[in-house]
């Protein structure tokens, strides 16, 4: 899945997130603190009232903002009113409101903030195993001003360092940020301009470690892609040359030998005919192979030429030429062709077909191999007999000698030049070509499209 956001922006994201939870976190702390504080004074006082009241003999000061009671019900009924339960904890202080006209309302989170005319606290507290009920008014017109004085400014002090706080954040992640992501930059821009006029200079600096480690990384995968490229262009091109010389020669022998034979036909035999059969097929593979290669090593360029060809008739001459490679293996070959004109690159279907059939036949030791075609669909399928799968040393050095001879004529034919070319060849003629790996063998599915027009 492609992530919406780039890294940068991520980073920046999850810096910022983090410093703005971190400074909110805290400021809320020192508030509550703040908070914390003054309520654990105004506790402390009215557990201070609570030993004045036993020492006075359960008397309350009459100046004192302090209500003191052995039971609830004897505290002042505003005061009552003020909680719809008595305080069930111990030591846990409970705050309230009275208004003005001594309508008592419970408290909520919203309304502790607010400024109200008559604030009252409550506790319960127990002393020497007796329990008493504590109740504290505090008025706002009984508050000095230096206590509202004091308290904004506390909540400017905390809102300035807070801020303060989330932009020096801020600041120091923007630094890390544009001092990280300026040497990433220069990497991604050098990296985009890499070709082969400028693979092989210094790699520059990047000025951390890791960068500079993996544009070496990036540097020496290109350098070995593009050398194998090279190597492997040169090597089409050096065969292709070096190809031209045996064809030219081989062709001018086949046409002396024809006129040879023209004007002394006592001197023919079924064996020179043979030998010019084999001289003449040759040279014609060696030149089809040669532009076929040529044709895959471009990039871009036209299409092969086609011929129009019976596809079944290739196959069965393909299977004859190649039927060597089993002779001397216990493999029962069954083909099924059917009469089939198509019109397509007839080098490229050869060399296809040839690589096909030829790995079929390597790859069985004992069993079977089937070549079905029916239309433009090729299906050759090899199977190995359990029993039978591998040969013993004897026989492979039997097959090896018998077949060698052969196996070099074939190779210097273009076949036998692997799958990889095979692949190759499908990919770059468009046609469907699948590879199934089975128990003991291999099928292999082959969809020539419709003719070339």
């Amino acid at each position: 899945m492609r992530a919406l956001l780039s890294l940068k922006g991520v980073l920046v994201l999850s810096f910022v997130s983090f410093a703005l939870v971190l400074v909110l976190g805290y400021s809320w702390l020192s508030s509550r603190q703040f908070i914390s504080g003054i309520d654990t004074m105004i506790a402390d006082n009215m557990v201070g009232s609570v030993r004045q009241f036993v020492r006075h003999g359960d008397r309350n000061h009459p100046r004192s903002p302090d209500f003191v009671s052995r039971r609830w019900d004897t505290q002042p009924e505003d005061v009552r009113a003020a909680f719809s339960t008595p305080p069930k904890e111990q030591n846990q202080l409970y705050k309230g409101i009275i208004p003005e006209d001594n309508e008592a309302i419970s408290i909520t989170q919203q309304e502790r903030d607010q400024q109200a005319p008559q604030l009252v606290f409550v506790m319960r507290y127990q002393m020497q195993g007796k329990t008493f009920y504590i109740s504290h008014r505090l008025m706002s017109r009984h508050v000095s001003h230096l206590v509202g004085l004091n308290a904004r400014q506390s909540r400017q002090q905390l809102l300035w360092v807070g801020c303060l706080s989330l932009l020096a954040l801020i600041l120091i992640v923007w630094w890390l940020l544009k001092r990280a992501a300026r040497p990433v930059h220069r990497l991604g821009q050098w990296a985009r301009q890499l070709n082969a006029d400028n693979l092989e200079q210094p790699v520059p600096d990047f000025i951390y470690p890791d960068l500079n480690a993996f544009a070496e990384r990036v540097q020496g995968s290109l350098s070995s892609a593009h050398q194998a490229l090279i190597r492997e262009q040169t090597f089409l091109r050096h065969t292709s040359h070096e190809l031209r010389t045996p064809i030219s020669v081989i062709r001018n022998n086949v046409e002396l030998l024809n006129k040879l034979q023209q004007h002394e036909p006592q001197t023919t035999s079924s064996r020179v005919e043979a030998a010019v059969g084999r001289i003449d097929r040759a040279s014609m593979t060696m030149k089809d192979l040669t532009e076929t290669l040529l044709w895959l090593s471009r990039e871009e360029g036209e299409a092969l030429p086609a011929q129009t060809f019976d596809l079944a008739a290739m196959l069965t001459e393909l299977t004859e030429s190649l039927r060597y490679l089993i002779q001397a293996k216990p493999i029962r070959l069954t083909v099924t062709v059917a009469p089939c004109m198509t019109t397509q690159p007839e080098a490229a279907t050869r060399i296809i077909l040839g690589n096909l059939i030829r790995n079929a036949f390597q790859h069985t030791q004992s069993g079977w191999v089937e070549i079905q075609q029916q239309g433009l669909t090729v299906t050759i399928h090899n199977q190995n007999d359990e029993t039978k799968a591998v040969l013993d040393e004897g026989d492979r050095l039997r097959q090896a000698t018998t077949a060698s001879h052969q196996d070099a004529v074939d190779n210097s034919l273009g076949f036998g030049l692997g799958l990889a070319l095979t692949q190759r060849l499908t990919q770059r003629l468009g046609w469907y070509h699948q590879h199934d790996r089975q128990a003991n063998g291999h099928c292999v599915h082959l969809n020539i499209p419709a003719n070339i027009t």
